[in-house]
């Protein structure tokens, strides 16, 4: 028995493996639903007399963009995480009985997966969704973050500490991933049209979508 547990725990954690095979499929998959979105060439410039001509077409567009890709690789990546969370979290459960606190964590990580088909999907309902998704995770890695520092000032046990700086390292790479899906999702709404845009903004809280927008504006700069 304990080696069938042991084999079952090795294999939950080539989970990550699995996700990068199932986003290649789904990648590949779901190309069609972007081909009916238009390619702009580039973006008139508001000063100009001809910007009410809007931006130049040149066909429409092969697959998602890089951005919703990449959103979507890290989603079904974290989401892959459910598997060795739930692993663990058996094993804290039965050692301590603290695996009910990775609880918040698995629903987090089985619903990152969803949301990697969504975006890849294009779909406006999709791409609420995925903001949804991203806000509860911002919120939950926060806590995450502030609890480990809060054990960085006032732990002294170094196992501890050693857990803590772990769990504080991932929750903030968690964000970032929430970001990249918040920013895949504004550009979906960008392509199904300014009301599903604004209607996409007014679930971000203000700083987000104000860093967001910034960010935008730099790499539209560059381009």
């Amino acid at each position: 028995m304990l080696y069938v547990l042991f084999a079952a725990f090795c294999i939950a954690h080539l989970a990550p493996f699995g996700a990068v095979f199932v986003y290649l499929r789904e990648e590949r998959r779901t190309r069609g639903a972007w081909q009916v979105f238009p390619r702009p060439l580039a973006e008139v410039d508001p000063s100009s007399a001809y910007r009410s001509a809007g931006p130049m077409v040149t066909g429409h567009l092969e697959r998602a963009p890089s951005v919703v890709r990449l959103a979507a690789a890290s989603s079904l990546l974290f989401g892959s995480m459910f598997l060795p969370g739930l692993a663990w979290g058996l094993f804290g459960l039965i050692a301590a009985g603290i695996g009910l606190l990775s609880i918040p964590g698995l629903i987090l990580a089985a619903s990152l997966w969803g949301v990697g088909f969504k975006l890849l999907r294009g779909e406006e309902a999709g791409a609420h969704s995925a903001v949804r998704v991203a806000m509860f995770s911002i919120y939950f890695n926060m806590l995450l973050v502030l609890g480990a520092l809060v054990c960085a000032v006032f732990v002294r046990d170094a196992g501890v500490l050693g857990f803590a700086a772990l769990v504080g390292s991932y929750a903030l790479l968690s964000l970032g991933q929430a970001a990249l899906v918040t920013r895949a999702a504004q550009e979906i709404a960008k392509h199904h049209g300014p009301t599903c845009e604004d209607a996409l903004s007014v679930r971000l809280p203000d700083a987000l979508r104000r860093l967001l927008e910034r960010r935008r504006a730099r790499v539209s700069g560059l381009a």
